[in-house]
């Protein structure tokens, strides 16, 4: 009887997993459309590309933003939407020091405002599309998300490995981006109780 009441609470979290991963699928097709929906930095970005130090500079001053003492809370997922189609832009002048920097920013800006739920939603899907995106070409990503705290090694490994297959072989984004989401679990959640028992 208790093999069967354990094999119906892994078919039960089973479920619940494809269910997180359906429902993520669809907000990310949502959240990307609203990121190509945003406001056109094209012009800006032609600029920007042509500098290097200008380029880096424009991006410190963008994501820092994600970690103002004030932030637009009504407005974060414009402030993130932004950040990602500026970064999307000037990338290909963007060096290895420029992605670590704006990765880092993110992560700090989970830690900071973890009890902020839009806020943590919006910097998810930031920390996400930058480390799907850009993680097979830069390695200093990787770097970083292994010195984040209670990030399970194992399961790391296990992400990156499919991040660095053939695109045709990688599970849907939605999935991809579920899988995200619990890796900075333990981060997120440890950061609210530490908070709460202060």
């Amino acid at each position: 009887e208790e093999e069967e009441e354990d094999e119906e609470d892994d078919e039960d979290d089973d479920a619940d997993d494809l269910d997180a991963a359906e429902s993520d699928a669809a907000e990310l097709e949502t959240e990307m459309q609203s990121v190509s929906d945003s406001a056109n930095v094209t012009k800006l970005a032609a600029c920007l590309v042509k500098n290097g130090e200008v380029c880096s500079a424009v991006l410190v001053i963008a994501f820092s933003g994600l970690v103002w003492n004030e932030p637009l809370t009504t407005k974060c997922h414009t402030t993130t939407d932004f950040c990602w189609l500026l970064l999307q832009k000037v990338h290909p002048k963007a060096s290895a020091e420029d992605m670590k920097y704006c990765f880092t920013m993110v992560l700090n800006g989970l830690k900071k405002y973890s009890t902020n739920k839009a806020y943590v939603d919006a910097l998810t899907v930031l920390a996400f599309l930058i480390y799907q995106t850009y993680r097979p070409s830069c390695y200093v990503l990787r770097q970083v998300m292994k010195h984040v705290p209670f990030i399970n090694a194992f399961y790391l490994n296990l992400f990156d490995k499919t991040l660095l297959e053939p695109q045709k072989t990688r599970p849907p984004l939605g999935v991809l981006k579920h899988y995200f989401k619990r890796l900075l679990k333990g981060f997120t959640e440890t950061v609210v109780r530490k908070r709460s028992e202060e």
